[in-house]
This record gives structure tokens, sequence and C-alpha cells, in this order.
């Protein structure tokens, strides 16, 4: 079981984890439950508007920004339109300085560029949820 400050951080958050790749799902639900986080996954955009919906007490959201239905970018925006202030980390494979501008354009508070290292992308988690304490999605 995992320990330290981000255990406390994530202990009961819930974090919303969107990617169109199950292995990629499977793999960091995996990790973020370790920390204590209750984790909901989404494999496309409108699924995680629905679940977004239906959890108005998020903690954080982990998109991937490369998916085949609406990009994560599009994907955040929507999420920010109808939840302002919920923090939302960009996680790709795209690296460029270029691609992290974006990100953050589209609202994105954070960037991990993958393959991300377990313990950093826990870290930048445990800092958002933090910093996003009260924020939560808005209805």
């Amino acid at each position: 079981m995992a320990s330290g400050p981000e255990r406390d951080e994530l202990r009961r958050r819930k974090v919303l984890v969107v990617d169109d790749d199950a292995r990629n799902l499977y793999t960091i639900t995996g990790l973020l439950e370790q920390y204590g986080a209750e984790v909901f996954s989404a494999a496309s955009a409108a699924e995680a508007c629905e679940l977004a919906r239906k959890h108005p007490d998020l903690g954080v959201v982990l998109m991937d920004v490369m998916m085949p239905d609406v990009d994560g970018l599009a994907a955040a925006r929507t999420l920010l339109r109808e939840h302002p202030g919920l923090p939302i980390i960009a996680l790709t494979a795209k690296a460029s300085a270029s691609d992290r501008e974006s990100c953050l354009a589209a609202g994105m508070v954070d960037y991990v560029a993958k393959p991300a290292d377990a313990r950093h992308l826990v870290a930048v988690i445990a800092q958002h949820a933090r910093e996003g304490d009260g924020a939560g999605v808005r209805t």
C-alpha cells in the first residue's frame, strides 16, 4: 500500500481518468486506488461529461489529449464550461512546448507527458486535488 503525503492528499478523493486506451485506464486506476482515491474511468469525452454530471464532487480530472471521438482539448473546454474550476490535468504523448501551451490554453491546470513516471503523476494529481479543495464540479 502506498504511503506518504500523496496518500493523504488522494485518500477518498474522486478522480476521473479519461483515456480511450483500456490498458492506460487499468494501470492509472490501479495506481491511484493504491493511494486511496476513488477513481472513475471514461473512454470518451461524452462519457467523461456524463460522469462529471453524476459526481459533482470530483476533485480532479486526468485527461488524455489524443482521443478518437473528441480530443482532450475540446473535452476539457466542454467540462470547464459545465463545471468551472474543475482541475483538469493533460496526459499526453505529445510532449512539445506548443502542445503544453495548447493544453493550458484549453483551461487545463497542468500537463504530464506519457510515458509518465508514476510518482510524478501521483504528485501532480495530489497537488491539484489539494489546490482544488472546495472548487470541485460546479453545477
